[in-house]
């Protein structure tokens, strides 16, 4: 069902084919007329002929729909026709946007479904519809303005003659005026006789309902009417018609969502000669958020009369001429009664001379911004006594000025603060005298400090030193069972053969021989095996790798522990990282068959861009807790092998870290390779 009496003609503007065929098939079976385009040139040639809506593609060959709208909404003659974009292609939200912003009415995407089309076409009909009506109106209205100007100059005719042109008058005037209440609001006409409703947009939107759902009479208007309500509506309307005034009520509704609004209604009455009510024409508005500001504002102000009556604080009404109102709080806390209020009290003499200043700050600061910050002062009493308070304030009334004040009594905070001076300024002196004897102490402890960073600076540097005597001791040691002592045994095993050769040995004396030469072989390989172990020549020739893969090889073999090692990092070392790195491995793997009990040990080496790291991992018993938590408050307890690890690392600036819990134990070394990488 169209919007129209008539059939509306619609002009569909679409290139391709298919698509326009189908929704001009749509519209003429929805009652319409329809005339066709398929560029957008074709829109603008079209809409000269005024069609009553037009569906433009937005995609259009030579002008895109957006475009063309905009053409045709700058043009007063097509101005008025409504546009609604249809696009298959355009269905992002800015597209709607771009479109509704260029003028357009309506955005539907495709696929449409024909219900929907014809709903929204209807819905743009209806509003052009009601667009045109308000402008018929309004040019009647001006028409009547007009015609009453026109009858006040020439009109001489007879009373009946002036009265129905009065009552006209009357009746165009109480249009208007309702037309003016209804910007905001939605306006109603009703047929008291018949009881027929008509119901602007805007009146249903303020009632929340669609066009479908629109009352058409009182008795289905009535039905959205709180019951306890619609009695003071129908009484209100029978009071107007009786006393021939104005039309004004209050009432609640009920909209289909369930929200209850509160509305106010007025209304003009027409009467016939007779006297009789034929009709009223009216607005109604939606008063509820104004209600509930009302509301909001009788609940504060209840709020803060209860505030005042309580007597918590202090709170006076004051004009330049006195204090106007006063709570009991405030006449207890100044010695005056009921009566003195009465008679009135000036605020002015009550307050000492040295602080006229200040009230004449707050004054002007009440006129300004509404309100003045709190400030301290005093007030004379009645029995000439001063009370100290704090005193802040806002304004009620700007033309007279009046305020309203609040105050807190500080009396005791005065006489509390008189005391705390007076502990302050002793404990300042206690201060001073305990300052002075920490300063005193300070200084003690400054010189044991210095004394102590110099002794244990002294014993790093001992003990650095202990450990590079200790590494060349070794090497020496190493040196010399290689050198020395290995010599000797070659030589021995050389004079050996040479005595087996020259006296020809019997049997016995062979095999004594042979025993001889095997012992001599132990000797060299045990002599050989002790001196690497001292001081491993891989370790000078070949760095650090090399020289751990020896010696975790030859540890596996010697204490049948499983040794697991990973090399990460392949990287040259200066001398002294790689013998701290080597003695911590050595020395972790000596406790792990020492004191562990574990059957595996991993060992991995690797590096960042900062750090290089050597991590020793057991799978034994691991640590005591005590005995680890004082290796890591002092460096001892746990023997001397993990302190001298430690002393080692931190030669170089690195850090050794163990952990151990019941399923083994871990010794991590952490080198800097700032200090670790050799001198280019």
């Amino acid at each position: 069902m169209n919007a129209y009496s008539q059939p509306a003609t619609i002009l569909c503007v679409d290139d391709n084919d298919a698509a326009r065929y189908t929704l001009a098939r749509a519209l003429r079976r929805g009652g319409y007329q329809v005339i066709e385009g398929r560029s957008g040139a074709d829109a603008i040639k079209l809409a000269s002929e005024l069609p009553d809506l037009i569906t433009l593609d937005v995609r259009l060959p030579d002008i895109d729909g957006f475009e063309v709208c905009q053409r045709l909404k700058s043009v007063p003659k097509t101005a008025q026709i409504p546009v609604l974009h249809i696009s298959a292609t355009c269905v992002e939200p800015e597209h709607r946007v771009r479109g509704l912003r260029g003028g357009a009415d309506g955005f539907l995407n495709r696929p449409v479904n024909d219900e929907e089309l014809l709903a929204t076409v209807n819905a743009l009909l209806r509003l052009k519809r009601a667009e045109q009506e308000a402008q018929s109106r309004a040019e009647e209205a001006e028409r009547a303005k007009n015609e009453v100007a026109a009858l006040n100059e020439t009109l001489r005719g007879t009373i009946r003659e002036l009265e129905q042109a009065q009552a006209k008058l009357t009746e165009r005037e109480a249009r208007l005026r309702m037309a003016q209440r209804a910007a905001h609001s939605g306006t109603w006409e009703c047929n008291l006789e018949t009881g027929a409703l008509i119901w602007s947009p805007e009146q249903e939107t303020v009632y929340g309902l669609r066009g479908g759902d629109v009352p058409g009479d009182l008795t289905s208007w009535k039905r959205l009417v709180l019951g306890e309500d619609l009695k003071i509506a129908e009484d209100a309307l029978r009071r107007a018609i009786a006393e021939h005034t104005e039309y004004h009520v209050e009432f609640r509704i009920n909209r289909p969502d369930g929200a209850e609004r509160c509305i106010e209604s007025f209304g003009e009455i027409s009467y016939r000669e007779n006297g009789t009510a034929y009709r009223i024409v009216g607005v109604d508005s939606d008063i509820t958020g104004r209600k509930d500001i009302e509301d909001a504002l009788r609940k504060s102000e209840f709020r803060f009369r209860r505030l005042v009556d309580s007597n918590i604080i202090p709170v006076v009404c004051a004009d330049i001429n006195g204090i106007t109102e006063a709570n009991d709080a405030f006449l207890d806390m100044v010695g005056y009664t009921r009566d003195d209020l009465a008679q009135g009290i000036d605020w002015v003499q009550m307050t000492p001379q040295e602080h006229a200043a200040k009230d004449h700050i707050a004054l002007e600061e009440l006129r300004s911004k509404g309100f003045c910050t709190p400030f301290e002062k005093e007030y004379v009493r009645r029995d000439g006594s001063r009370v100290p308070f704090l005193v802040g304030g806002t304004v009620l009334s700007a033309s007279p000025l009046k305020w309203l004040c609040f105050f807190v009594e500080l009396t005791s905070l005065k006489q509390a603060e008189a005391k705390l001076r007076e502990a302050h300024e002793k404990l300042e002196i206690k201060v001073v005298e305990r300052t002075q004897q920490l300063a005193t102490t300070i200084t003690s402890l400054q010189s044991e400090m210095q004394v102590r960073r110099t002794a244990e600076q002294q014993l790093r540097e001992l003990s650095a030193r202990l450990l590079r005597l200790q590494d060349e001791e070794r090497r020496r040691i190493a040196r010399d069972l290689h050198d020395s002592t290995g010599q000797t045994l070659t030589a021995m095993k050389l004079t050996l053969s040479a005595v087996e050769k020259a006296v020809k040995p019997s049997q016995k004396a062979a095999s004594l021989f042979r025993d001889l030469n095997t012992l001599a072989d132990q000797a060299l390989q045990e002599i050989r095996t002790i001196s690497h172990l001292l001081h491993p020549p891989l370790l000078d020739e070949v760095g650090f790798s090399s020289a751990a893969q020896w010696y975790v090889e030859g540890f596996s073999k010697r204490s049948g522990v499983r040794a697991n090692l990973q090399i990460s990092a392949a990287i040259s070392l200066s001398k002294e990282a790689e013998a701290v790195l080597f003695r911590v491995l050595q020395e972790s793997l000596t406790n792990v068959l020492r004191h562990s009990g574990s059957e595996a040990v991993d060992i991995d080496f690797s590096t960042n861009a900062k750090d290089a790291f050597l991590c020793i991992r057991d799978y034994g018993k691991g640590i005591p807790a005590d005995k680890l938590t004082s290796f890591r408050e002092t460096g001892a307890g746990v023997g001397i092998g993990l302190g001298g690890m430690k002393q080692r690392v931190r030669e170089l600036n690195g850090q050794l870290t163990v952990e151990s819990t019941g399923g083994g134990t871990s010794v991590t070394a952490t080198l800097p390779l700032a200090k670790c990488i050799p001198a280019a």
